[in-house]
């Protein structure tokens, strides 16, 4: 197993802060035949630096320098160079527990999948959340989880890119859309199109770090319109697929959208936009029109399902919700 080499892809941009644990943590994993690629998009930080002093001390680290690109083109410029049979990606503000590597490649030969996925748990500077590190493997056949990933009949998502193991047959030929976040969305869905089997443990081995989402980057701006844009690609990917169900699904989760954002309106709040009642009034009665399919949707808890009903009606009434604490902020 250790002849086989995985490319861990890391794009970097302003996050002095965080990088070395990042990096330390990749270089520490107990699977050694790595290939890191650290992308500096651009920072104007010291991240630059903190980069190519890794890169003197480690030979398996390459360093990528770019003007500012955005984190789509950053991971499609390392995919552009990686070399390995396997393909990784890391966020520069997380960090990866000693094993994952080897548990996900582990996995992935035990099954004979394409794409191994881990669980992963939330940290700050002043706590760590770890909930499951037992390595309970379930295996999915192209068909089920492409509804995985649709979230029928079932509530947990599968849009992060960066608590997988890829085969690199899956990712030759897709790149990251540009120019937009949410970016992952219409990635995860090309990739697993192209996999016949995707295996998936309970152990929680990504640290994915909340503590660097400012209130700023949560309040609903008109960036967040770019996950109409990935659902649309999805869309587009759908219709070339073939498969009418994928098509249905895919365009419920374009109208699904208008809860989210109204949602993040709720507990966040709004700014940059022209008008920001509109887009508002906008999402709501987008929501209202489409709410008999929502609410009939299996994958929606009760607390979700009531949000929809809420936000279709008056949304202000359940930002002041929150607001008041009345609703717990975990939507």
């Amino acid at each position: 197993m250790q002849m086989e080499k995985i490319s861990v892809i890391v794009p970097v941009y302003r996050v002095e802060k965080y990088l070395r644990r990042c990096i330390e943590s990749i270089i520490n994993q107990d699977y050694s035949n790595l290939e890191i690629i650290l992308v500096d998009d651009g920072s104007d930080d010291s991240s630059p630096q903190i980069c190519d002093y890794y890169e003197k001390i480690d030979s398996r680290i390459i360093v990528i320098h770019q003007r500012n690109g955005g984190l789509s083109c950053a991971r499609n410029r390392g995919l552009e160079v990686a070399t390995g049979d396997y393909i990784g990606f890391v966020d520069s503000d997380d960090y990866i527990e000693r094993n994952m590597y080897s548990t996900l490649l582990e996995n992935i030969k035990t099954s004979n999948s394409d794409i191994s996925i881990c669980g992963f748990y939330t940290w700050t500077e002043y706590e760590k959340r770890v909930v499951a590190t037992n390595n309970k493997l379930s295996v999915y056949n192209h068909d089920e989880i492409m509804k995985r990933y649709f979230r029928i009949d079932q509530k947990k998502d599968y849009f992060a890119v960066w608590c997988c193991l890829y085969s690199r047959k899956v990712t030759e030929s897709v790149r990251f859309t540009e120019g937009i976040i949410n970016e992952d969305v219409d990635y995860k869905y090309r990739v697993f199109l192209n996999s016949s089997r995707v295996c998936e443990t309970t152990s929680m081995l990504y640290a994915y770090n909340v503590g660097n989402i400012s209130i700023t980057r949560m309040t609903l701006s008109p960036k967040d319109l770019d996950l109409f844009k990935a659902w649309e690609n999805v869309i587009e990917y759908a219709k070339n697929a073939g498969e009418d169900w994928q098509i249905e699904a895919a365009e419920f989760n374009y109208v699904r959208v208008n809860l989210t954002l109204l949602i993040k309106y709720a507990m966040f709040g709004i700014k940059g936009f022209e008008n920001n009642e509109s887009i508002i009034n906008s999402f709501s009665k987008n929501l209202r029109k489409n709410l008999f399919s929502i609410l009939k949707s299996r994958g929606l808890d009760t607390q979700r399902k009531l949000a929809a009903i809420l936000c279709s009606l008056q949304p202000r009434l359940v930002k002041r919700l929150f607001d008041l604490s009345v609703i717990e902020r975990k939507l």
